[in-house]
């Protein structure tokens, strides 16, 4: 037997050689080694090539309903089981039990067997930047399952509404994808027949329409008001709510009724892409005219503050009393506007009108309560808001209020937002049933195309303030456009 020895020659320690078969089977382990390690690698390598292509998701799904992760942002479609919001705040909650009640339905509608699609595309998660508040995302999605609701259960329309929820994003960023997955959906089983809701108006929903209007799919706008945003434009696109210039007519109207237009001092945002404030500035700049004393526009970017305070020391340092203010900006900075004009010492103590569009509606009224001590001034300008709203919220049907309390309560029943997204989808299930008639079939989307613009004399909707005609160039028929006051802290109806 082989003993170790030490070796003389170096002090080292002498090993005794290895017998054959370890030294077969140490070769035999290499080799191994090195297959397995090929083997490995070929499956890395395979792994690494054949890697399935697409876009993260924010849950395994399969197109078209499918939630796409945008950069941190859930977007994409779902027939409501997919919560885009989990409920940190009550407002949050509310979005989440109208995403389960709307789901709820879908599921009852599935079940039956004979349905149609109908999408409700709007940002549906909120950012900072935002011009669509959490808020306003649960009135839409109430308005939106309000209407469903009735049309399945009490008009008992044929075929029943699915309704799919389509999140743009809180920029309308993901428009594009979106849209695609809702073209893919006009085949069965889905039957996508129609698109309401369309977001705000900005570039996003403009490239959005087009691109559904390309594919050949109606929609419906619930709050889109920018003068482009119509029919004539886009050929397809319909709308429920009052365009800026009908606003703005509305406006004028009034002063004319009360003591005549009077000089003005324009403010408006800068941001091109919005088409609501760039639109609503034309239409105020040509109705005001030469009476414009002074056209200041703001932003964008994070110094609006300060640019609002030297617009008030200007709109103030005029001789004499302030001239009226006509605003063309978004609800969501104007309470920062409304905050400097009560604390710039050059308006200590003057009243002042602002006067603008439909978006303002989301203002709180707390805003214009008198706050005195502000900038050390003893009299703070007392300011009011005059602004168009998009529905009369006080004329809801005895019929409507009790769906609608019957669901949800009192809480949000004159919400315009909600109003009008009820009224778009209430206007499309009414066109899904004139196009199938007592046929069994499902109906296409090019008919419900037609049968929007046929939403008239006999044809009439049945919309939560009343019913509603829509006409051949998409646009409501006559729309009613309240003035609204918001003064001293509290809200009133100037003009019905």
């Amino acid at each position: 037997m082989w003993t170790m020895k030490r070796n003389k020659a170096d002090g080292g320690i002498f090993a005794p050689p290895r017998p054959r078969r370890v030294i077969i089977r140490a070769r035999l382990t290499r080799t191994a080694l090195g297959a397995l390690a090929a083997v490995i690698a070929a499956v890395v390598v395979v792994v690494v090539v054949h890697r399935p292509s697409g876009p993260a998701l924010c849950v395994p799904s399969a197109p078209p309903l499918q939630i796409i992760n945008d950069h941190g942002e859930c977007v994409g479609s779902t027939d409501g089981s997919f919560s885009f919001d989990p409920g940190r705040t009550q407002a949050d909650r509310g979005i989440a039990q109208a995403e389960r009640d709307i789901a709820a339905q879908n599921a009852k509608v599935v079940r039956k067997g004979h349905y149609v699609t109908v999408a409700l595309l709007t940002p549906l998660t909120w950012s900072p930047a935002s011009a669509v508040t959490l808020t306003r995302i649960q009135d839409e999605l109430d308005g939106a399952y309000a209407a469903q609701y009735d049309a399945n259960v009490n008009q008992a329309v044929s075929p029943q509404i699915r309704l799919v929820l389509a999140n743009e994003g809180s920029l309308e960023q993901a428009w594009s994808p979106v849209v695609s997955q809702l073209k893919q959906m006009t085949a069965a089983p889905n039957r996508l027949v129609a698109v309401i809701g369309m977001g705000v108006s900005v570039t996003a929903t403009v490239d959005g329409a087009k691109a559904l209007s390309k594919a050949g799919i109606p929609m419906v706008g619930s709050v889109i008001t920018g003068d482009a945003l119509n029919w004539q434009h886009i050929p397809g696109l319909a709308s429920v709510a009052p365009s800026n210039s009908q606003e703005v007519a509305a406006l004028v109207s009034y002063l004319r009724a009360n003591g005549g237009l009077s000089h003005a001092f324009l403010v408006s945002d800068s941001e091109a892409s919005d088409l609501y404030t760039a639109s609503l500035r034309q239409d105020f700049a040509t109705a005001f005219g030469a009476r414009v004393l002074g056209d200041e526009p703001y932003g964008p970017g994070p110094q609006i503050g300060n640019q609002f305070n030297l617009i008030a020391d200007n709109i103030c340092g005029i001789p004499g009393p302030p001239p009226l203010v006509i605003y063309a900006g978004r609800e969501v900075v104007l309470g920062r506007f409304i905050h400097q004009l009560q604390g710039s010492p050059d308006c200590d103590s003057k009243k002042i009108t602002v006067m603008t569009g439909s978006d303002a509606s989301a203002i709180s009224p707390g805003l214009t309560a008198a706050q005195p001590g502000q900038a050390q001034q003893p009299g703070p300008a007392q300011v009011s808001v005059r602004y168009a709203a998009l529905i009369n919220s006080g004329d809801v049907t005895p019929s409507f209020q009790r769906l609608f309390t019957g669901m949800f309560g009192s809480d949000g029943l004159h919400d315009s937002w909600m109003l009008e997204t009820y009224d778009a989808l209430a206007a499309t299930a009414r066109a899904v049933g004139l196009a199938t008639g007592s046929s069994p079939g499902y109906p296409e989307p090019g008919v419900i195309m037609n049968a929007i613009r046929n939403l008239n004399l006999e044809h009439q909707v049945q919309g939560a303030t009343g019913p509603f005609s829509i006409g051949l160039n998409g646009d409501q028929i006559s729309p009613r456009v309240p003035i609204n006051q918001l003064a001293d802290g509290s809200q009133s109806t100037l003009s019905p």
